[in-house]
């Protein structure tokens, strides 16, 4: 079997570690209905996650985006 080089050991550790950063930071994106359904979460009803993001013109967000998005729903004054 052949010997990698330090040059190429370091280029392949570099690749790894750089897998392993994009795969960290990556949030998962959920659609609307999978938020729907997981509207407890949030602590509210389906229907309010559905007008908050029907409101806020979005169909996809991870988690933290939806309750961003929820939360400022939920605290808007009514007219």
């Amino acid at each position: 079997m052949k010997e990698l080089g330090n040059t190429e050991k370091e280029e392949k550790n570099k690749k790894t570690r750089a897998d392993k950063i994009v795969s960290t930071n990556t949030e998962i994106k959920y659609s609307l209905s999978e938020l729907e359904q997981a509207a407890n979460t949030f602590g509210v009803k389906p229907e309010c996650v559905r007008a908050a993001f029907l409101v806020a013109g979005s169909t996809k967000a991870t988690q933290k985006e939806a309750q961003s998005i929820i939360k400022n729903f939920m605290i808007r004054e009514v007219y």
